[in-house]
Parts: structure tokens; sequence; C-alpha cells
């Protein structure tokens, strides 16, 4: 689902090589800035699709604008934000299957963009949008909306990254409560016909969990649920819901801690493991950025 890395590398050369870019660079000393991000964008070509997707948070990117795509991936990946390309079809199907820390929408070049907004489905509905728009139509579009930075063209990488910094913390937060762990833990789940069954998660978050089960589930179904935290004293137990059971052993399941004093030591865990998420990426880019030194 993520951003093919070498298109990301393609398309921020080809980016680069644009007149207007080139003039910006090379008023500015750092020449061996450009070669050292060229260089980094290169390595991206050599690394395995799952690396990409060991970023703690991801951004949606929805545009035709080749260079500006190039210009974002740069930004968002300083902050240890992935970024994916989508088109305008199918936006909405790719928010309804997974929480985004951030949503660019290009009203210049797809003012359609105001229909993904307006049917922003769950963990989304509060997501931080930027709004590219630069004429007066598409500002008059954008401006309808809340919760929006508007950015002219052409796109200046000191604006996205002093934006960027406004609104991380609250990037962070919202990503915190949505966050999961992809870990392997063994959960008891009583289902509702009164059957004791041994299952493994696949992930966890804050109030849910996908699972490996011995046997199928039907959607709607109340269970009760109950796991150890790993290296910890907490032991969770919880009222769940079924959400989804593809008949192949996998399910996904919702659910609440029936005790608020175990709930804030297993949220407190899951928040660590969040954060060490992001600064073993920045630790890695770091890393890359003295390699390409």
């Amino acid at each position: 689902m993520f951003l093919d890395p070498l298109a990301i590398a393609a398309t921020f050369i080809v980016g680069s090589a644009s007149g207007a870019l080139l003039t910006h660079l090379k008023q500015k000393p750092g020449q061996d800035y450009l070669r050292r991000l060229l260089k980094r964008a290169r390595s991206l070509s050599h690394r395995p699709a799952e690396d990409i997707q060991c970023f703690a948070m991801r951004a949606l990117v929805i545009t035709r604008d080749r260079e500006m795509i190039s210009v974002l991936s740069t930004v968002f990946r300083e902050k240890r934000i992935s970024t994916q390309e989508c088109s305008f079809d199918s936006a909405v199907a790719l928010l309804s299957a997974d929480k985004f820390a951030a949503m660019v929408l290009d009203f210049d070049q797809i003012p359609e963009c105001v229909n993904v907004i307006e049917n922003l489905p769950g963990a989304n509905n509060r997501i931080l949008l930027f709004a590219i728009a630069s004429d007066s139509v598409s500002k008059a579009i954008a401006s309808r909306l809340e919760a929006i930075f508007v950015i002219e063209r052409p796109l200046q990488l000191e604006r996205m990254r002093e934006l960027l910094a406004k609104s991380y913390g609250r990037m962070l937060r919202d990503s915190q409560v949505y966050f999961r762990l992809a870990i392997e833990l063994a959960v008891s789940i009583r289902a509702a016909n009164g059957k004791l069954l041994q299952c493994t998660t696949l992930n966890i978050s804050q109030t849910g969990m996908a699972v490996n089960t011995p046997e199928s589930f039907s959607v709607g179904e109340a269970i009760q649920l109950a796991f150890a935290v790993p290296k910890t004293d907490i032991f969770v137990s919880a009222e769940g819901k079924v959400i989804w059971d593809d008949k192949h052993g996998k399910a996904g399941i919702s659910f609440e801690c029936t005790s608020s004093s175990v709930h804030g030591p297993f949220r407190e865990w899951l928040h660590d493991h969040f954060h060490m998420k992001l600064e073993t990426k920045s630790l890695s880019d770091t890393h890359e950025v003295t390699y390409a030194r």
C-alpha cells in the first residue's frame, strides 16, 4: 500500500532536475545538501518494502504532481512519516481501511477532493488536512473546510517544515490512540456460546486486535477476552465484539478493558512501543544521512 521506493527516488530526481527547483538550490550555498539528498533518495531504491512499512505514522497524498510528491515525501520523512500516493477514486477506500496521520489534497489539480473530506470515515474523521490551493477558486473551496492548512504553489520546503512542526504534536497524539503494535500474544477468548478458545494476536491497539483463531466467529458477536502483557505484571481482561472474520482463521475484535486501573498501564505500554518505533526510525534516518555524506 505504500508508495513504491523506486517511484519516490525516480520522481525526486526528475523533480529536482526542474528549472525552478535547481534555481532555488543554486542560490543557496547548499549544493552539497542537494547531492546528499539525491543520494539518500536513490538509496531508497535498494530498501525492501517491509522497511518502509516500519514507520509509525503515514500521510496520504492525493495529487497528480510528481514534483510535489517528491517534496512532500522528503519533508514528511524528516518527521518519520511515510507518504502514500493515491488517486481520488481510491482515497475513501484507503481511509476506511487504515489510519493516517495527515492527508494532502491538491485542489489546484483535483477540485473534487472536497468529496473525500465530506466522506471521511471512522478513525480518520479528525485527520490533519493540508490543502494545496493557489488560485482564488481553489482557495475558496479549501476555505470552507475546517482544521486545514492552505499552501500555495510553488511548494516550499521550509514552509512545509514549519507547518509540520506546528502540527506534529497533534499528529502524535492522534496516532498513539490508533497505533497498532504487530506482536504475537496468547489471548484466551470466550465465545458467545461459552466455548473457550486459545488464540494469538497479529496486532493490538488500545481498543482492538487482530487474531489468529482456531474457529470462526460471527460478526457482531459479544465475547470476553484475557491476555498478559509480556515482561510486565499487567493482565488485561476485557469485553469485546467481533468486527470482522475472514472465515480462514483470522478475525478483528474491538474491546474495552473491564478495569480502568489496568487500562492506564496497558495504554502506557503501547505508547512506549509507539515511541520506540519513532526513535528506531530516527536513528535509522540519521545513519542514512551520515552515510550519504
